[in-house]
């Protein structure tokens, strides 16, 4: 990733990358990585109780991750998993808080895909804990959106986040997926107040804006009741949302199956 100045009060770092994206994205380095992953061992030790000693190897695991420049994907293994699970599932508040940023730093890194594929067969604990961002306390919800924007850095997390495929919510057993959990946040970061809140869905919807699209040859004709997506006429050629300079064209984002919106 390209270097730039670091962040100041918190500002949003737009940072052009070798991460296979043509244009600029927006991620979040405002995380003082080393004070958390403390805070966040302080926490786990005070707590005690059966497997803190587990708890605080995996999170020593963790922070080794973070520290370590070369390839290091072998310490997010299982042990490092229930630690992340048992904290999003029954941590406090300030725990899952500290947590949660530090996933946002991790998921700055090359290797980072491994976990969460880890996750996606395990329990998918991390994007089921995202799914209830309408419920989650203001601090949790600053860095739930911070690490899902953050996702955006490498094309292989990026692609993660977009995952459109349906799975079964742990909460409710309804269907969701990733993407529809991705829109629901940065939505719902739009519509706050919150300052932080509405950098992080904006920078996650830019960045949903540079991934490759289809453009529409001719407007849908949604009025119909048995309209279809896949009856849509679309160009077959590529193109990146910032090529579209036609105003009134239409583009569908391919991660979603029936989404369309304006260009």
């Amino acid at each position: 990733m390209e270097a730039a100045e670091k962040p100041k009060n918190g500002e949003v770092k737009v940072s052009c990358a070798a991460n296979g994206f043509a244009n600029k994205i927006v991620i979040f380095e405002t995380v003082d990585s080393r004070t958390e992953m403390k805070l966040l061992i302080d926490l786990t030790s005070k707590n005690g109780g059966e497997g803190s000693e587990k708890s605080l190897a995996g999170l020593k695991d963790l922070q080794k991750y973070i520290v370590t420049k070369e390839e290091s994907s072998w310490l997010l293994d299982d042990r490092l998993h229930q630690v992340v699970d048992d904290i999003l599932k029954t941590g406090i508040e300030e725990a899952k808080t500290r947590l949660v940023r530090l996933l946002a730093v991790c998921s700055l890194k090359d290797d980072f895909i491994n976990f969460l594929n880890l996750d996606k067969i395990k329990n998918r604990s991390i994007m089921n804990y995202a799914n209830g961002f309408d419920d989650l306390s203001l601090n949790e919800q600053k860095a739930t959106g911070m690490f899902l924007c953050n996702l955006f850095a490498r094309p292989q997390t990026a692609s993660y986040a977009l995952y459109h495929s349906n799975w079964n919510s742990a909460a409710s057993g309804e269907k969701t997926s990733n993407a529809q959990i991705l829109v629901n946040v940065a939505t719902v970061c739009l519509n706050s107040r919150n300052p932080s809140l509405q950098q992080h869905g904006s920078g996650i919807f830019y960045n949903i804006g540079l991934r490759e699209t289809v453009k529409v040859l001719e407007k849908p004709n949604t009025d119909k009741s048995n309209w279809r997506f896949g009856d849509t006429s679309l160009d077959v050629e590529d193109k990146s949302l910032s090529d579209l300079k036609n105003g009134g064209n239409f583009v569908a984002l391919k991660a979603f199956d029936e989404m369309v919106i304006l260009a």
